[in-house]
């Protein structure tokens, strides 16, 4: 079944100068295989999903309920509240722009590209404040709309640079993590911008040896093991001294043994935070290809995860990462037991079972529309990762696999 997509959508203008009441959003409200009765929104009413957007499966409903949304209250957000026109004027409903996921990736990369560039040259408060921006828009989207960004940066259908897709990817995974860790939005805040810059003091170099197979140099290595010192000070320079974004970048890469960098720390002296972009880093790079290796399946790459636990890296915050993420995160190209080909759209109810969309029968035909397919199911479990969906028309199929966004 294909997602249902609005492009454009009628938001309902209150005819009250008193600022309408939210309330929170209720099981009564969702309601799987029917178009939702009202808009949905953030604490601060900014709109996350449109009212009529369709909720497919017991999965979404549940990750829908489980988070702090909410909806104007009936009243206020059926058509009738809508201001009456002026006689004689004709009534013109308020639009609201929305973009598919790709989209958003692509002004996104866009946006970091000339954020590392102005940090590279001229460092300004201008673009410190511009990256706290950003930072409070993903959260603000990624907490709805999470199962699609994650997709769009995993897939990267435009081949991006490494640098800033994995930058994005590693600001979704923070954010996800923190949140299920209960860390206020302010926090939050704050580790997504370390996530969006925990490798600006190299990504020049990231972006050089995407396609170089030849082993780094010792030169390089010395770079990367100067990069957080080095991405800190860009920062700094650029007037960031929020303590939680400097301290993640800085502790990164230290290990709970004491055997990472830069300084050597050990558990008790790395914070919770550091700990969770440390792991957000780890995986966004292992399912990566890089010039000098090869990239791994997001399964392996959370198997190897979950073997350092402990030693390297925090027990609990592993298990809850895999937990949150599933063993088949959203972007990955599957083959199910029937034959079928398709792409995890969302995590589904269990780490084994995601929600999938088919696009290519069990006889190698591609399909005209993606088909949902519930791998709870024996008949439809999952039965291996694939490198390709062969469709010719994949590029055109990707955004209609998930909602689309409200435009910035």
């Amino acid at each position: 079944m294909k997602c249902s997509v609005q492009r454009v959508t009628v938001v309902s203008v209150n005819s009250s100068s008193k600022k309408p009441e939210l309330r929170p959003l209720n099981a009564s409200d969702v309601v799987v295989g029917e178009p939702l009765s009202l808009s949905v929104h953030d604490a601060e009413g900014h709109l996350l999903l449109a009212k009529g957007s369709m909720i497919r499966t017991p999965s979404q409903r549940q990750r829908l309920l489980s988070r702090d949304l909410f909806v104007y209250n009936l009243a206020v957000d059926s058509a009738a509240a809508v201001k009456p026109a002026a006689e004689g004027q004709e009534q013109r409903p308020r639009r609201v722009r929305e973009i598919n996921v790709f989209d958003w990736l692509d002004q996104h990369v866009a946006q970091l590209t000339k954020i590392y560039d102005d940090l590279s040259k001229t460092p300004l408060p201008e673009t410190a404040a511009g990256l706290r921006r950003m930072s409070i828009e993903l959260q603000r989207l990624a907490d709805l709309h999470h199962d699609g960004l994650l997709g769009a940066v995993y897939l990267n259908p435009k081949r991006h640079s490494y640098a800033h897709t994995k930058a994005l990817h590693v600001a979704l995974l923070v954010n996800e993590l923190a949140r299920a860790q209960g860390m206020s939005k302010e926090t939050r805040w704050s580790l997504i911008a370390a996530g969006l810059t925990h490798d600006v003091g190299m990504w020049q170099m990231q972006n050089d040896i995407q396609h170089r197979e030849a082993p780094l140099s010792d030169e390089q290595w010395q770079q990367i093991r100067g990069h957080c010192e080095s991405g800190i000070r860009m920062l700094r320079q650029a007037g960031v001294t929020d303590p939680v974004w400097l301290t993640a970048i800085e502790q990164h890469h230290e290990r709970l043994n004491g055997k990472g960098y830069p300084h050597g720390l050990e558990e008790s002296k790395i914070t919770k935070q550091a700990k969770i972009l440390a792991i957000a880093d780890v995986f966004a790079a292992m399912v990566r290809t890089r010039g000098d290796r090869e990239k791994r399946m997001p399964k392996d790459a959370m198997r190897e995860i979950f073997m350092g636990r402990g030693e390297d890296i925090d027990s609990t915050l592993v298990q809850l990462f895999i937990k949150k993420l599933g063993m088949f995160p959203p972007g990955c190209m599957l083959r199910l037991v029937t034959g079928e080909v398709g792409i995890a759209t969302g995590p589904g109810i269990n780490a084994a079972s995601p929600d999938v969309e088919v696009l290519v029968d069990r006889f190698g035909n591609p399909l005209a529309r993606p088909l949902y397919r519930d791998t709870t199911s024996k008949e439809c479990a999952v039965k291996e990762f694939v490198n390709a969906v062969p469709h010719p028309e994949l590029r055109s199929l990707l955004p209609g696999l998930w909602k689309m966004l409200p435009a910035a």
